[in-house]
């Protein structure tokens, strides 16, 4: 059984509700949930410029060319000369027009249900942005028969031919242009096969969008439509003869696409940049408002059967070229767009955003953090050193972390898993969500995970290698290249996990103890598991307009025995000591940073802290670090400090955790996560 376009929006819902929809019409001055503002938008303020889109004739011998010429260069244009008949254009306006024109309430009858996409509400990425658009809008999937009943009783059927009418048109249209833009590629009808026995593409599925940009107060501070990609194959929109659509172009900035009568816009969406291996590029565009006159547009949105598997052209790809986008359907593109909204366009943002945007309270952080962080350091220790099993436990004992050089670790492989990091990040936004991580899963690219702990956004991005899931990954991400990345991620889990038990051995010899005096230790050895599992985590802090105001990573202690962690050379990483305050770190060449986490603070029954620390951006820099998390036992094996750490006498300050139920512990309650098993009658 096939899925409709309907459930493919319907699987991935989002509702905005309508009950404080305004009287546009009525309002004077434009209220604060209206007025945008650099931060509210990725593009606000960026430049303008009076260059235009192509204009392509379709009688002209030449269309194929030109048409091919407009996507790969901006992904848009104008047609003329398309077949559409001009009347049938006016009808399709006129119907629009009717229906904004009618009461709220009555408009209100055909309200977009919650569960689903057809009917009348506020545009579908309302929801990612803070401010609301000065904009109302209708769908339309499948018929429209009872939602137009609502809304003219006498009159529904009327306007339901005219949809009818206007959706043959354009599925023809499109379809036509289709073969135009992918014909001056060298792609051909058998290229296609869910094109159809007569390559008109019947399969196709699509929905009718018609917009309405009240006149507006202060268009100035107003936004009609968001900057955004569409997630279609093509849009083909008609507007009326008010300007308002703007497209963007990296080089020049945003360009105004004024109406002209007759002729129709032309978009290239996600789905067709994915087809063609991003020859052609997803057009960024929104919609401007205007003090003197309202403006309507019907955009037709066009794209495969909802449960097809769309993937580049195997004819586009080649050795030179391998393919930039796995496999998917359109419905899973549509939910990994709508779960990752706002990391599309991170690293264009100019101004920041006011979800990004950081008070820097005890708010914000587990810790009430200061502006300017202590010139103070911690200390660099040489593993080399005779006096090391000294060294390394009065650095735990007095700072939780240290850095330490003469590890062993080939700064070849640190370079290796460095590069492999820049080479990912520097991929497209599209691409990167290829690995995008899975709600209930760990490994894969998204935003931090304590991110839900935090009302404000981290201006950061990750990729966490938590099992051999991370394979499949990169062969998606790096087709020719995954023999050598994944070489490289086992080459470099084997050298920290050897330096990890190397570390956890000269630290217990500080107190005295050996890897043997821990119980869980003997039973993993005798079980044949590893006494720790590991995580990479691959950390990206972009360059930030404002890095005052921003945090790349959140004030937090983690969750394990020990990280170790390279960082780029770019400072930015900072541990919290309590008789000092925020410590940066300062990058040295070759030396790695070491944390004491969670679960050997348990061990050493709180003689070790675990290390509040944060990660800071950069205004001209971005940064890379490599984290490697060392954890607990899998299964049932309980964690408990050591018992000749304790003694006779006690106390013992925590009771047994497996590190599995640690770990939900924390999750529920975060930086409470260690009060929370904390022996009640226990003192200090």
């Amino acid at each position: 059984m096939h899925s409709t376009l309907s459930d493919v929006f319907i699987s991935h819902p989002i509702h905005i509700p309508l009950s404080n929809l305004p009287d546009f019409t009525s309002l004077r001055h434009l209220p604060d949930s209206y007025t945008w503002t650099p931060k509210d938008d990725l593009l606000f303020s960026a430049s303008s410029s009076d260059e235009s889109l192509p204009f392509i004739d379709l009688s002209d011998p030449h269309v194929a060319t030109r048409v091919g010429h407009a996507c790969t260069t901006w992904g848009a244009f104008q047609i003329t000369n398309h077949g559409v008949p001009s009347r049938l254009l006016d009808d399709i306006e006129f119907l629009t027009g009717s229906l904004f024109q009618l009461p709220v309430n009555r408009k209100l009858k055909a309200a977009r249900r919650e569960d689903g996409i057809s009917g009348y509400g506020v545009a579908r990425i309302a929801s990612f942005f803070n401010k609301q658009m000065w904009s109302e809008g209708f769908t339309v999937i499948g018929s429209p028969l009872d939602d137009f009943h609502k809304l003219w009783p006498r009159q529904h059927l009327k306007y339901c031919k005219i949809i009818q009418e206007y959706e043959e048109h354009m599925q023809k249209l499109a379809a036509k242009l289709m073969w135009l833009a992918l014909g001056a590629l060298g792609v051909e009808e058998k290229d296609i096969e869910w094109a159809g026995p007569i390559s008109d593409f019947q399969g196709a599925q699509a929905a009718i969008q018609l917009n309405h940009y009240p006149i507006c107060p202060e268009p100035d501070r107003a936004m009609g439509l968001a900057a955004h990609t569409d997630s279609t194959l093509l849009t083909i929109l008609y507007q009326n003869n008010t300007a308002g659509l703007q497209v963007f172009r990296d080089d020049v900035g945003w360009i105004t696409v004024p109406p002209v009568p007759g002729s129709l816009v032309v978009n290239v969406g996600d789905l067709l940049h994915i087809l063609t291996n991003g020859i052609f590029p997803s057009v960024l565009h929104r919609a401007r408002v205007n003090h003197l006159r309202s403006r309507f547009s019907m955009a037709y949105l066009w794209g495969p059967p909802s449960d097809l598997m769309i993937s580049p052209l195997p004819k586009l790809v080649d050795p030179l070229h391998s393919p930039l986008y796995p496999s998917l359907t359109w419905k899973q593109y549509l939910a990994t767009k709508a779960t990752h909204f706002n990391h599309f366009y991170l690293g264009s943002l100019q101004t920041l955003p006011d979800s990004f945007t950081w008070k820097l309270t005890a708010a914000d952080s587990i810790l009430p953090p200061s502006s300017a962080a202590v010139k103070e350091s911690i200390p660099v220790i040489n593993l080399s050193d005779p006096e090391v099993t000294t060294l390394l436990g009065n650095a735990c004992k007095t700072w939780g972390a240290f850095q330490i050089a003469n590890h062993g670790i080939p700064q070849s492989l640190l370079d290796d898993v460095e590069s492999l990091s820049k080479t990912f990040f520097d991929m497209p936004s599209e691409r990167k969500l290829e690995a995008a991580s899975s709600n209930k899963g760990v490994s894969g690219y998204g935003e931090p995970r304590i991110s839900l702990f935090f009302e404000k956004k981290m201006w950061s991005e990750g990729l966490t290698i938590a099992d051999g899931s991370y394979r499949n990954q990169f062969l998606t991400i790096w087709p020719r290249d995954y023999t050598k990345y994944c070489g490289i991620i086992e080459e470099y889990k084997g050298e920290m996990e050897n330096l990890a038990s190397r570390l956890l051995s000269c630290i217990l010899g500080s107190l005295g103890v050996t890897v043997d005096d821990i119980e869980w230790a003997q039973k993993t050895e005798k079980s044949g598991s590893k006494m720790g599992q590991s995580v990479i985590r691959l950390n990206h802090y972009p360059v930030c307009p404002e890095p005052e105001r921003a945090m790349g990573l959140a004030a937090h202690t983690d969750s394990c025995l020990l990280t170790i962690l390279h960082q780029s050379n770019m400072g930015g990483l900072q541990v919290f000591k309590e008789e000092s305050g925020w410590v940066t770190v300062e990058p040295i060449p070759g030396v790695l940073v070491v944390n004491i986490g969670d679960l050997f603070h348990i061990l050493s029954n709180g003689k070790f802290p675990s290390v509040v620390h944060r990660a800071r951006v950069n205004r001209t820099k971005s940064r890379i670090s490599i984290a490697y998390l060392w954890g607990g036992p899998a299964g049932e094996v309980e964690i408990s400090p050591i018992s000749k750490i304790v003694g006779p006498v006690g106390p013992c300050l925590y009771r047994p955790v497996t590190w599995s139920e640690y770990l939900r512990i924390k999750f529920e309650v975060f930086d409470k996560a260690l009060d929370a098993i904390r022996v009640v009658n226990a003192t200090n």
